[in-house]
């Protein structure tokens, strides 16, 4: 837990630089924000559910890039909850439709992995699971300029996730697997930057 907190930490510092300072440096902006994700076609011991997360996620913009870096909580089907982290890069275009609004496309891919996870209030043999996913994601996102130093940052994505075979025993020795085939979602995210 220390070191994602060290993470979180590194990357808003380096990002909150002063409005002008950044401009002038990179153009872009950093901000922090709340998420909220689904997976319409998770599989949890061969039995499909829908999964549905929500967290927390900073982020660094340099125009043309997004870096993002979060924590969510999920939970497939109330019997299996978990805490995960994610990382995700994007490219994004940015267009101007007045001294306010941006619109920009974002194509990108994003990588989460399970800290911490339950099924049906059973910890993990080893109080770790292999619940590992990649997911490749298309949308569009929109910048709304309160004032020269806030920004409001809305986006919708789409996303397909391959298969990513996670397995792992509870702490009974039931052997529990998830997600042996491909799923998709969507995820929303809204953020304050500077």
């Amino acid at each position: 837990m220390k070191k994602i907190i060290f993470v979180f930490l590194i990357i808003f510092t380096a990002f909150n630089l002063s409005a002008e300072s950044r401009r002038s440096a990179f153009g872009g902006s950093a901000g922090a924000g709340a998420r909220f994700s689904t997976d319409f076609n998770a599989i949890v011991n061969s039995q499909k559910t829908a999964i549905a997360d929500t967290g927390m996620y900073v982020y660094g913009d340099f125009i043309y890039l997004e870096l993002i870096c979060g924590m969510y909580f999920g939970t497939a089907g109330g019997s299996l909850n978990y805490l995960g982290t994610e990382l995700g890069l994007f490219t994004k275009f940015p267009f101007t439709f007045s001294e306010k609004i941006t619109i920009f496309p974002l194509l990108g891919f994003e990588f989460h992995s399970a800290l911490y996870a339950k099924f049906n209030g059973m910890q993990f043999k080893d109080k770790e699971t292999e619940f590992k996913q990649f997911w490749f994601k298309a949308g569009a996102g929109l910048d709304y300029k309160v004032n020269d130093y806030i920004n409001l940052r809305f986006e919708a994505l789409y996303g397909i996730r391959p298969k990513s075979i996670g397995s792992n025993e509870l702490q009974n020795g039931t052997p529990m697997v998830i997600n042996e085939k491909a799923g998709n979602g969507f995820t929303f995210r809204a953020a304050i930057g500077l």
